[in-house]
């Protein structure tokens, strides 16, 4: 068991070793001795670092986060990579070495190539590794660039702000994994002569519905609908963005908190769960089975999903509301990956548990 246990975490080491390099490799034809960054941090978080010295990972997570599915990434990677090539051949013309179209061709091609293997080393991570892939790149990505951030709040604010960041990550130790574990558990009995009953009689069996059914999910679209303007202001030269703005900093909790219950509405379906218990034989106590059944569930997931959507808001929102009143400059980039790198490392350590304790109990089972 701890030579599997042990296997899947050198996968996964490899996998980010290799995403990270490729991060910090530069796409053909980009002088790297002119990349000086912009003033847009976010762009650091969603990539890494990568985007801004146009690496072949450039684009790095930012397709998967855009798309929602990993067909569609494969889409978004290819406009993205094209898209990127675009904005630097015409804002950034001192940051290749040539505009041929040759040159920015095989670039674009290049970008879209490395958004593709992101995918495939994602997927490899899920499947022989620790963890979703996409959240432990993620992770990866937000670990390369929060100590710089913390730094820079060190130095814009001093130390007793980078203290107060210090203790909202520590509250947020405490308060994301309990959120994340909490659940209500809808008690569940089989037939006995359903197969689901012969295979563990006696057994305690229940629906879990966890109380934050969205995850990490509301916050990047939140993120990523904001910054688009912001990004394509920039790009054009049209405006300077202000990601410290009051308007950014009340839109930010507000489109989280609906993307929030859009999430919740589609990741638990009752008429789905209530479908495959029927068939299996099972049945809640005192509902029948079938459309009651469903019914019942929507009801429950409806009083357990409310308030999460909040929570999630609120979370947002403290320390957005705390480096504001602190002077931290950065302040919506500085919580949001506190919050995201706590999520997701909470998420894998998590993961990690489950796995080695269900290895321990495949050694258990008795083999004929």
């Amino acid at each position: 068991m701890r030579d599997r246990v042990l296997t899947r975490l050198l996968i996964t080491l490899l996998a980010v070793t290799v995403f990270r390099i490729g991060q910090n490799v530069p796409a053909p034809g980009v002088n790297a001795s002119a990349l000086t960054g912009t003033d847009l941090g976010v762009i650091d978080l969603l990539t890494g670092g990568a985007l801004l010295d146009l690496s072949v990972f450039a684009l790095g997570v930012l397709p998967v986060m855009v798309a929602g599915s990993r067909r569609l990434a494969l889409l978004a990677g290819v406009l993205m990579a094209a898209g990127v090539v675009a904005v630097a051949a015409v804002r950034g013309g001192h940051l290749l070495h040539d505009r041929d179209p040759l040159t920015l061709v095989t670039m674009a091609a290049c970008i879209a190539a490395g958004a593709a293997l992101t995918l495939r080393l994602a997927d490899l991570i899920t499947s022989a590794g620790v963890g979703d892939g996409i959240s432990i790149l993620l992770f990866a990505q937000i670990a390369a660039v929060l100590p710089s951030q913390l730094n820079g709040v060190r130095e814009s604010a001093g130390v007793l702000a980078l203290g107060a960041v210090l203790l909202i990550a520590l509250a947020f130790m405490v308060v994301l994994p309990a959120v994340d574990q909490a659940q209500r558990r809808v008690p569940v009995q089989y037939r006995r002569d359903s197969a689901s009953y012969r295979r563990a009689p006696g057994a305690a069996v229940y629906i879990p519905i966890r109380l934050n059914q969205a995850g990490l999910s509301p916050i990047m679209y939140a993120l990523v609908v904001l910054y688009a303007p912001l990004v394509a202001a920039d790009a054009t030269g049209l405006a300077d963005p202000d990601e410290t703005a009051l308007w950014f900093v009340a839109a930010l909790p507000v489109l989280v908190v609906l993307f929030a219950y859009a999430r919740i509405a589609v990741a638990f379906d009752p008429n789905e769960v209530s479908t495959g218990l029927w068939k299996s034989g099972g049945f809640v106590p005192g509902i029948r089975p079938g459309r009651n059944t469903a019914e019942y569930l929507a009801y429950v997931r409806a009083r357990v999903n409310a308030p999460a959507p909040l929570f999630l808001g609120l979370v947002t929102l403290a320390p957005l509301a705390t480096f504001a009143l602190l002077g931290i400059d950065d302040l919506a980039l500085t919580g949001t990956s506190l919050l995201i790198a706590l999520c997701v490392a909470v998420t894998t350590v998590k993961h990690t548990v489950g796995e080695l304790l269900y290895r321990r109990r495949l050694n258990e089972i008795p083999t004929k």
